[in-house]
């Protein structure tokens, strides 16, 4: 699964220090959702660095077996959207930001932001496919699930550091800081 410099070490290292930051917020940017650690401060001062892991393959957050909000709901039709143009994949108005906004706290121009208390990562780890589990205070967990061994399914960007794809069925580590889509 890793690919020739065999990163696993240094990944498992990032996914060690999302560890006691707090799940930020979320964005759907390009139809690829984006969850975002860092410190709390971090909320109101945009320029602190934070970690970014942005999905272009299937997800979920799921509270003990109930799946809260998964990738699917980006295709669902929001409840109470009466815009009669709607369409699946359009960029509003879909389940996955109101259940996401639900969950962490407020919806303001795309950006998903957490004011609810409980989002702080207890736990993270890397299977031996490239999926992701990342447990959050008050027993919810993030999962993400590669499906493809053909293309991108998911980056791991860091502060002021390299990023981690897992891309063609290996993870691999960018030469260069990777800019920040926030």
């Amino acid at each position: 699964m890793t690919g020739p410099e065999n990163p696993t070490g240094a990944i498992d290292a990032a996914l060690k220090g999302i560890i006691g930051l707090t799940l930020l917020g979320s964005r759907n940017f390009c139809a690829t959702r984006h969850f975002y650690f860092g410190r709390a401060t971090s909320q109101t001062d945009p320029a602190r660095p934070h970690y970014t892991l942005g999905l272009e393959c299937p997800w979920r957050i799921r509270k003990s077996w109930l799946i809260v909000v998964g990738s699917d709901d980006y295709y669902e039709k929001a409840e109470g959207n009466a815009d009669p143009s709607w369409e699946p994949g359009m960029p509003g108005g879909h389940l996955q930001d109101q259940r996401l906004a639900e969950l962490l706290g407020e919806l303001r121009e795309g950006d998903i932001t957490t004011v609810h208390p409980g989002f702080v990562v207890t736990a993270a780890q890397l299977d031996e496919c490239g999926g992701i589990r990342v447990d959050l205070e008050s027993d919810y967990v993030l999962e993400v699930f590669p499906d493809s061994g053909k293309r991108m399914q998911w980056i791991l960007r860091l502060p002021d550091h390299s990023a981690f794809v897992l891309m063609n069925g290996v993870v691999n580590e960018s030469k260069k800081k990777a800019p920040e889509q926030k």
